[in-house]
């Protein structure tokens, strides 16, 4: 159960309403050059909730916090919803919640709404720590009975959904998932970052785009390929990154550069250095996707990292998320052995063991992901058996890529892989 004392000063939660509303605006530049000099946060002052004749103040009920979260700032009422801001007006209304105690962590911050008739918890939106770290900065959309500010706690880790540009989370996976990646940004050839941000539906996850490159994306990969090869361009491609989190007003970027050389292992983990350093400095995080290692048949087995120190890169990164294995054949076997070796090299609570919801083709020249349906329509390609095709009698259909008449498996339970299967 959570509860707020009350407080000596800034009981109120503090607003900045939108431009457009002329008698609001002025009242709040006038406010403001009283209360707070050149800020244009209004500061509501009362010394108690109880003398508090904001919107919100800081109460004293208790109300019981979702699991995995702890609270952060004061709990906050409305105080009387007749008077409530117009929800029409809301995109813009900024609201500033003081702290609990003096904070500089910008991680994993939130800030909630709680419906009493309900009794539930809703996340609103992310929210940032002041420059003094005293209060909570969020933009509000709605006005719920109760707000505060809440932590994700590390020990649960997270749910992270990766989207191609322009798609959407679905409804439910939304409810649970706290980092959306949306696949929108390649690195260019003189580094600077390609792509379109996509804005999804978030529902209070945090949206961490993607810069990717593989060999999928032949082009990408030759280009980090390049700015690797460098300091200086090592150096211009921070830079670049950087103006991109800026412009966009991002909270956080992905890197999910795949299917590096070795040769860049020491030039890689640099650059992950330089670019979490800057991104911290700012209150922004750095996330990784990086391939899952191999393991190496031997007496003993050998772990192969390629081009990727994950002791070092876990060291700066904030999250770690594990790309799947593709080859269904190694899977089961593997799996279990990378995920013991990777939590004795970096922080558990960083990792996140990532699944497809693709299938997998595997043949001489590789393997391919397919869609579930791409699958089964290969499995269930049909053709005629029969000679003569007469109108009234019987003919013969057979699954082309699944007829065991033919020597094939036809579709089967592999415990091998743990899948359903078929050759063809």
């Amino acid at each position: 159960m959570i509860g707020s004392p009350k407080a000596n000063a800034d009981s109120g939660v503090q607003f900045n309403p939108p431009a457009q509303i002329n008698t609001v605006w002025l009242w709040l530049v006038l406010a403001a050059a009283v209360i707070v000099g050149s800020l244009i946060y209004v500061g509501f002052n009362a010394n108690s909730s109880s003398e508090c004749v904001e919107l919100y103040c800081i109460t004293e009920d208790e109300i019981g916090i979702p699991n995995g979260f702890h609270l952060v700032s004061y709990l906050y009422k409305i105080q009387d919803k007749d008077k409530q801001i117009d929800e029409s007006d809301l995109y813009d209304i900024r609201v500033s919640l003081s702290l609990l105690d003096q904070n500089f962590d910008n991680r994993n911050l939130f800030l909630f709404g709680y419906d009493l008739e309900t009794q539930k918890w809703e996340r609103l939106t992310t929210a940032s720590i002041s420059e003094d770290g005293y209060r909570a900065r969020a933009i509000l959309s709605i006005t719920p009975d109760l707000l505060a500010v809440l932590r994700r706690s590390s020990i649960l880790g997270h749910v992270v959904t990766y989207l191609p540009a322009g798609n959407e989370v679905d409804p439910e996976g939304l409810e649970v998932t706290t980092i959306v990646h949306t696949i929108d940004f390649s690195p260019g050839p003189s580094g600077e970052v390609i792509g379109q941000l996509s804005f999804p539906e978030l529902g209070g996850a945090l949206h961490y785009p993607v810069i990717f490159a593989s060999s999928s994306q032949v082009s990408s990969l030759a280009n980090i390929d390049t700015i690797l090869n460098t300091g200086i361009d090592r150096f211009n491609h921070v830079q670049s990154i950087l103006r991109t989190v800026s412009q966009l007003e991002l909270p956080g970027i992905d890197i999910a550069y795949l299917d590096l050389d070795k040769k860049h292992r020491t030039s890689f983990t640099l650059f992950v250095v330089e670019l979490a350093n800057e991104l911290h400095r700012k209150g922004k995080q750095l996330t990784l996707t990086l391939p899952m290692p191999v393991v190496v048949n031997g007496d003993p087995l050998q772990i192969d990292e390629g081009a990727y120190d994950w002791n070092q890169l876990g060291e700066s990164a904030d999250v770690l998320k594990i790309w799947p294995l593709r080859d269904q054949s190694l899977y089961r076997f593997n799996v279990p052995i990378v995920l013991k070796y990777l939590t004795e090299k970096v922080d558990p609570k960083k990792l996140v063991f990532t699944i497809t919801p693709y299938a997998s083709e595997k043949s001489l020249t590789g393997i391919r992901s397919l869609s579930a349906l791409e699958g089964m329509y290969i499995a269930t390609r049909l053709a005629i058996r029969s000679e003569i095709v007469l109108a009234g009698e019987e003919i013969q259909i057979i699954g082309t890529n699944i007829d065991r008449d033919e020597g094939l498996s036809g579709i089967i339970w592999q415990p091998e892989t743990a899948t359903v299967a078929f050759t063809y």
